[in-house]
Parts: C-alpha cells; structure tokens; sequence
C-alpha cells in the first residue's frame, strides 16, 4: 500500500512539473509570476507537498526562481540566455 502511495505521490508531481511547465512556456504565466502554493494546491486538488517538490524541481531546471522573502517566480530570461 505504501509503494502505491509513493507511485501515486510521484505521478502527481510530474503531472504538476508538466502542467507549470508548459504554463511557463506557453505563456500563460509570464515572466516575473510569483507562484503561490497555496493557490496552485487548490486548483491542482492536491497538498502543498507535490507543490513545493514541483517548484524545487522547476528551480533546479532554472525555470523558476525562489526568492527569499518572496516565494517562487517565474525567471526572466534576457535574450542571450533564450538564444
């Protein structure tokens, strides 16, 4: 049962990377959006777990930033950096 639950719980973050992901690149969350947990855990129907192991993960693509202070936000990338 606990195997389930972590398979289940590992499914729910990538589904999430997935969703943020493609929100980021299409748009949808411009650059400079902050992403607050609580409110991404309410439209996903999810805890704030699979949330922040989403925003960790995005961090360490440099997709998102984690500010101190401020929480998670979109990265702004210059133009060199999206060439």
């Amino acid at each position: 049962m606990q195997l389930k639950n972590l398979i289940n719980g590992r499914s729910r973050r990538e589904h999430i990377v997935g969703a943020l992901r493609e929100s980021i690149y299409s748009g949808y969350l411009p650059p400079g959006s902050k992403l607050v947990e609580s409110q991404l855990a309410s439209q996903f129907k999810t805890s704030r777990t699979p949330i922040r192991e989403a925003i960790l993960q995005l961090e360490s693509e440099g997709i998102i930033k984690i500010l101190p202070n401020k929480g998670a936000v979109v990265n702004v990338f210059s133009i060199d950096e999206i060439e």
